[in-house]
C-alpha cells in the first residue's frame, strides 16, 4: 500500500479545531542533527527514529515531543517526552 499524499494545506486543517487556520512550522533535520542523532542512539539507547525527532527538537528549543514512543516523563538534555495516552 503506497503512502498518501497530504498538502499542507490539508494537513492545517485538519489540526485546526476552531475553523480559523492556523500556521505550523516544519523542521528538516540537517546533517548536524543527523549527526547529533546517531550519537544520540548509541549513548542514549534511543532507537533512530525516536533520536531524528529528539535531536530536531533539541537543537530548535522545542521543549516537550508528545509520542506514545517515549517513556512518558523522561526527560533528555532539556526535551520532555510526553505521552498523550498516559
Amino acid at each position: 500500500m503506497a503512502a498518501k499524499r497530504v498538502s499542507l494545506d490539508t494537513l492545517i486543517y485538519a489540526i485546526d479545531k476552531d475553523d480559523e487556520k492556523k500556521q505550523i512550522t516544519v523542521i528538516l533535520p540537517s546533517t548536524h542533527t543527523v549527526e547529533h542523532a546517531l550519537k544520540s542512539v548509541e549513548e542514549h539507547s534511543l532507537s533512530f527514529g525516536d533520536a531524528i525527532l529528539w535531536s530536531v527538537a533539541h537543537e530548535n528549543g522545542v521543549s516537550e515531543i508528545y509520542s506514545e514512543d517515549f517513556q512518558a516523563g523522561r526527560e533528555l538534555k532539556g526535551v520532555l517526552f510526553c505521552n498523550p495516552f498516559v
